[in-house]
């Protein structure tokens, strides 16, 4: 497959001996050779998107903040300070 193609996947990851679940984001061919080797074993919560980035705002982010654009100021030089604004 073409990088230029590639989509991205976020999925509920259990943990051996952990009530929880973790997100977690891959590729959708890493997704698809999970579910051929153990499949319903973790759960699919959003498929086919387009970067890894927007991947991992939604897996890092609870979706109450999802509506909200997320931008970074540098403060300081390597300091960063995150914004929230509403989409």
């Amino acid at each position: 497959m073409s990088k230029n193609n590639v989509t991205w996947v976020v999925y509920l990851m259990k943990v051996h001996k952990r009530a929880d679940k973790l997100m977690a984001v891959c590729e959708q061919c890493e997704w698809d050779a999970m579910e051929l080797n153990r499949p319903g074993y973790h759960q699919l919560v959003r498929g086919g998107i387009r970067s890894e980035v927007e991947a991992e705002m939604i897996a890092r982010h609870p979706p109450e903040y999802q509506k909200y654009r997320f931008t970074v100021t540098p403060i300081y030089g390597a300091r960063r300070d995150v914004a929230l604004e509403p989409v």
